[in-house]
């Protein structure tokens, strides 16, 4: 799910990336090296030719940007009578270039075709569909709806990744994807949050793990974690919108193989407060539970009802079995010609129950 561009020599699209002024040459010390190199990535600089005397460890330094959204670094090295003649050409994925753009207005002319379409689009999308007046959450929710609905995961790109193919087209993996061709995966359902939530006014960070990658969003003064990709799988399954994955705590998030998080440094995420299935009712710690929330949910009108069980509930029940009871259900004096249930797994806490009444 998750495209790490920490590679060397791999030519990229060059569709995606602008050209940029010839670099500066500079003569340096290994430490100066460091801090040239930093300097051009902090001005999004296209490329530095360096003049090198001194050995560099350029591994541990491509450390310090692993996340930071150098998603090229290509090195071409030259001995000249001088001395060893170092060019890096960069390139920049579309958060941290974004992100620049967003704190100095300069920085936009520097962004690429595609992360300055993307940046068009999303302005537009918060300004036509986000209000000052909404809560952060509120804006959370109807961002996460938008995406569940209108993005589908990218099963094919993904495939490939499990096989070991690696393809030139990087576009499954950024907000562009997801926004102008309606498929991604998880990073660019992440990406296109990322970018909806901030433009919103929303403090969120992107969240990676060794396969995967979400948000962390902060509503109030608490974060909670938000999987947009793995809600929006649920949603084309159901044909609903789910919540599985949605402000859910460290402890909820990490029971999960793929959300074991590599960023150092992110805040905690601790508090159930904006946990939906929580506020409204909708959490079950037993059969009993199960059945009185179903119940009062059709007799109300719904007839898509997805409710957070407790883990005990997950590995312990047939739903098979215990979901009978639904065949007696009969409001206004229908009853249920048929229904389906996505059950409680190892890799979910909802139970998710379709009428189809007569």
């Amino acid at each position: 799910m998750l495209n790490r561009f920490k590679i060397y020599a791999v030519v990229f699209l060059t569709a995606l990336f602008i050209a940029f002024a010839p670099p500066a040459e500079v003569s340096a010390s290994a430490g100066e090296l460091a801090d040239a190199l930093r300097t051009a990535i902090e001005n999004m600089d296209g490329s530095l030719t360096v003049y090198e005397d001194a050995d560099f460890d350029l591994d541990a330094f491509v450390e310090e940007f692993d996340f930071a959204g150098v998603s090229k670094w290509e090195l071409n090295s030259a001995r000249s009578q001088r001395d060893l003649r170092m060019v890096w050409d960069f390139a920049y994925n579309e958060v941290y270039a974004i992100r620049k753009a967003l704190e100095d207005a300069s920085f936009e002319q520097k962004l690429s075709p595609r992360q300055a379409q993307v940046l068009s689009e999303c302005r537009a999308f918060v300004k036509k569909n986000i209000p000052d007046k909404l809560t952060d959450y509120e804006k959370e929710k109807l961002i996460h709806d938008y995406l569940c609905v209108n993005v589908s995961f990218d099963e094919e790109t993904e495939e490939e990744r499990l096989s070991g193919i690696i393809s030139d087209d990087i576009t499954p993996y950024t907000a562009y994807g997801a926004l102008f061709n309606g498929t991604a995966v998880c990073e660019g359902y992440a990406n296109a949050a990322w970018v909806l939530l901030t433009l919103s006014g929303v403090e969120n960070h992107i969240v990676n793990s060794d396969t995967h990658a979400w948000n962390l969003v902060k509503l109030g003064s608490r974060y909670c974690h938000l999987d947009v990709t793995w809600d929006s799988s649920e949603t084309d399954l159901t044909g609903t919108i789910q919540y599985t994955y949605f402000n859910l705590t460290d402890e909820q998030m990490t029971r999960y193989p793929e959300h074991q998080p590599v960023n150092a440094g992110l805040p905690p995420a601790d508090s159930e407060a904006y946990n939906m299935y929580f506020n409204s009712g909708m959490r079950a710690g037993n059969l009993a539970d199960v059945e009185r929330i179903i119940t009062a949910a059709c007799e109300a009108g719904e007839r898509n009802i997805s409710l957070w069980v407790d883990d005990h509930l997950t590995f312990d029940y047939d739903w098979q079995r215990d979901l009978q009871f639904v065949w007696d259900l009969t409001p206004g004096g229908n009853y249920v010609e048929s229904f389906m249930f996505v059950e409680p797994g190892a890799d979910r806490d909802t139970l998710t129950v379709i009428l189809y009444m007569r």
